[in-house]
């Protein structure tokens, strides 16, 4: 079947994560904030399909009709717990950027890290086990944020570093590497081995390189 790439290949999931992505940053209170943290917590253990707010209430130690009085939904619910850790990621993230100087370096380093979260993160094993991983990473609304930032990050870096290379084919196949390393983990030595992993980012990297360096990232 092929695709139109206005349109999800799973709908809710790829309707919830999109809007998800779009979400900007909401000032919560503690109260909001435990029930977003159950929510992680029961997306973890149950799945999106699985999870109900009667889950969610019982995780956070509050009734089922104080979460509806919050969030209106499940699917809100889900919406703003995902957006929630989504900040909070990009915060951890730009923090891990501003300690290092070298442009190629940073990029470099927090590629690694991004290979690291994908196969750590428990929504994002959850959404593996349950065979949600594949069409999400389809989505064409979730591939195109992750390549707009990708490319935003690779022109900076070129910019930085005095050189030309063409951002968004370099983007496409970060973003490609990241999705098989999530969704098929285990072909080839597997994303267990560090060594081989800094091995791909550096030749998926070469472009930005100075010829200066050496070959070890």
């Amino acid at each position: 079947m092929i695709l139109s790439p206005l349109v999800s290949p799973t709908p809710k999931t790829g309707n919830i994560v999109a809007s998800a992505l779009a979400t900007p940053p909401v000032l919560r209170d503690a109260s909001d904030i435990a029930i977003l943290e159950a929510t992680l917590r029961c997306l973890t253990r149950y799945g999106i399909e699985r999870m109900t707010v009667e889950d969610v209430a019982r995780t956070a130690g509050v009734g089922r009709a104080t979460v509806f009085r919050r969030f209106e939904s499940k699917d809100t619910l889900i919406r703003e717990a995902l957006a929630l850790e989504l900040q909070r990621l990009i915060s951890e993230f730009e923090t891990k950027a501003k300690s290092f100087d070298d442009p190629y370096n940073r990029l470099f380093e927090l590629s690694v890290e991004t290979v690291r979260l994908i196969r750590t993160h428990p929504v994002a094993r959850r959404l593996v086990e349950d065979e949600t991983a594949l069409p999400l990473h389809r989505d064409p609304r979730v591939a195109e944020f992750q390549l707009v930032g990708l490319r935003r990050d690779i022109s900076q870096a070129a910019k930085d570093l005095g050189v030309k290379v063409d951002a968004r084919a370099m983007a496409e196949l970060l973003m490609r590497f990241f999705g098989s390393l999530w969704i098929a983990p285990d072909i080839g030595l597997g994303v267990d081995n560090e060594a081989h992993i800094r091995t791909m980012i550096a030749i998926l990297l070469a472009p930005l390189r100075p010829q200066k360096r050496d070959a070890t990232g």
